[in-house]
C-alpha cells in the first residue's frame, strides 16, 4: 500500500508506503511506483515527491531503481504549546520585493530550493507564495518571513505547521511559536534543513525531531 494526494504546487505526493514481510523484494514497491505514475498522468499531474528516512535502505533502493532523485535532506521538528498569548505578528500583505528575496534567501539555498509545508514538500514560486499569501500564511517581520498554517485538528489536537522562508532560525522558530499561540493551535511542527547549526537553534527553542523524521532524504522523479 501506499497513499497519493496532489500537492499545491502540482506536484504529486506519495506517502505511506508499505510492503507485507512475505512479499518484500519482488518487485512490488516498482509496481507501485509504476501505478502511481500511470494515475498521476491521467490526472494531469507530471511531478512526484517523497520522503525516507535515511536509516531505511531498502526502501531508498527501491526509490532510485524507480528513478527518483535525492533533492535535498531536512529533519522533522515539533514543539507543545501549552499556553494561549495573543500574537501581535500579523499575515503580510506581500511586496514583489519581499516574495523575490524569499525565493533567493540563503534559507531556501539550504533546502536546495523546496520547503516543507504540513506534510510536503514544495518548489516555491513567486505565484505559490502569492497564493499563500493569500490565504493568510505569510508573515514577515524584520528580517525574517515565514509560513505559519491555520491550525488543523490532528491527532486529537488543533497543529500549524511553520516553515521558514528567509531570516535567523532561532529567530524565525521563535516567531512561528509566537504566531502559532496567536492562533490557538496546541503543536507546531516545521521541517528545517538537516544540519548541525539548525538542529542546535531549533533545541535552544525548544523543538524536538519526530522519532520518524529525525533525517528525511526528499526525493522527486519527472514523469515523461
Amino acid at each position: 500500500m501506499t497513499n497519493f494526494e496532489p500537492c499545491i504546487d502540482g506536484a504529486g505526493w506519495l506517502s505511506m508506503a508499505r510492503t507485507d514481510p512475505a512479499w518484500r523484494r519482488k518487485g512490488v514497491a516498482l509496481f507501485l511506483q509504476r501505478e502511481i505514475a500511470k494515475h498521476a498522468k491521467r490526472e494531469g499531474i507530471n511531478l512526484l515527491r517523497l520522503w525516507i528516512t535515511s536509516d531505511n535502505k531498502a526502501s531508498i533502493l527501491a526509490c532510485e531503481k524507480g528513478g527518483f532523485r535525492r533533492v535535498c535532506e531536512a529533519a522533522h521538528i515539533h514543539t507543545n504549546l501549552r499556553d494561549k498569548r495573543k500574537s501581535t505578528a500579523t499575515p503580510s500583505s506581500a511586496s514583489h520585493p519581499l516574495i523575490q528575496s524569499c525565493l533567493k534567501s540563503n534559507y531556501l539555498t539550504r533546502m536546495n530550493g523546496y520547503i516543507g509545508r504540513q506534510w510536503h514538500f514544495l518548489k516555491p514560486t513567486t505565484k505559490l507564495l502569492e497564493h499563500l499569501e493569500n490565504n493568510g500564511e505569510l508573515y514577515s517581520v524584520g528580517d525574517c518571513a515565514l509560513l505559519v498554517t491555520k491550525p488543523e485538528k490532528r491527532f486529537r489536537q488543533p497543529q500549524s505547521s511553520l516553515t521558514i522562508l528567509k531570516g535567523p532560525p532561532t529567530r524565525s522558530l521563535r516567531l512561528g511559536k509566537e504566531i502559532a499561540r496567536g492562533l490557538s493551535a496546541r503543536v507546531l511542527s516545521a521541517y528545517i534543513p538537516y544540519d548541525r547549526y539548525q538542529l542546535a537553534a531549533a533545541k535552544r527553542v525548544g523543538f524536538r525531531r519526530r522519532p520518524w523524521g529525525k533525517h528525511c532524504i526528499i526525493f522527486e522523479k519527472r514523469l515523461h
